[in-house]
């Protein structure tokens, strides 16, 4: 019985180089163009083929749990005391911002002179 060289697991050849191929998850179809993720290892031994694809797998897999989580609801959020917005700052809304300006500018003045270095040597 002669044995035959096997490609490692979610990886095919193509003229002697290996190739990563695994189907996109249903769930993620909306995000892909294509239903099918194809990329070059630049490899042609098996064993870094291997290495490679295990690694780009297994970035690719916690990629997409990170997504399934974030889509996820959280359970009994009805029951938490505070749910904190995912967009909330510290920093001060656009419109108290603006009414910062326009009290320090001035209503009257048209524009706001900027304090140079030769304009303070000057007074």
């Amino acid at each position: 019985m002669q044995l035959t060289k096997k490609c490692p697991k979610v990886t095919y050849r193509k003229d002697g180089v290996y190739y990563f191929s695994k189907a996109v998850p249903k769930d993620f179809l909306d995000l892909y163009c294509k239903p099918r993720i194809v990329k070059c290892l630049g490899t042609r031994s098996p064993q870094s083929a291997q290495f490679v694809s295990k690694a780009v797998l297994a970035k690719l897999e916690d990629y997409w749990l990170g997504i399934r989580l974030k889509r996820m609801e959280v359970p009994a959020s009805e029951r938490l005391v505070h749910v904190r917005s995912a967009y909330s700052s510290e920093l001060p809304l656009m419109g108290d911002a603006l009414d910062a300006y326009v009290q320090i500018k001035g209503p009257d003045k048209s524009r706001l002179t900027l304090l140079t270095p030769s304009a303070t040597l000057r007074t």
